[in-house]
């Protein structure tokens, strides 16, 4: 293998790995015009299970305003609860 087919095969799985991230990235950046996040979308936002988040909402740990009852489940707000979250963890 030349030098150059090497540094290819490099530059590729960079760029492979980088694709990876951004994607990662958009699917947990919720989207500006998205102000009421799913319980699944959050979750992920924050790098936390749906369950834990479950247990975070019954433990009282977000502010009324942050969650909203949605049908049979809940909603969270991007930037209320976000902020909540951010309290919980310090």
């Amino acid at each position: 293998m030349s030098t150059l087919e090497f540094r290819l095969e490099q530059t590729m799985a960079e760029v492979k790995e980088l694709t990876s991230v951004v994607r990662q990235l958009v699917a947990t950046t919720p989207q500006r015009n998205k102000q009421w996040l799913q319980p699944s979308e959050f979750a992920q936002l924050l790098g936390i299970a749906p369950r834990t988040l479950a247990q975070w909402r019954t433990d009282g740990r977000f502010r009324p305003i942050s969650v909203r009852k949605q049908g049979r489940g809940y909603q969270f707000h991007a930037d209320w609860a976000l902020a909540d979250a951010q309290e919980v963890s310090r």
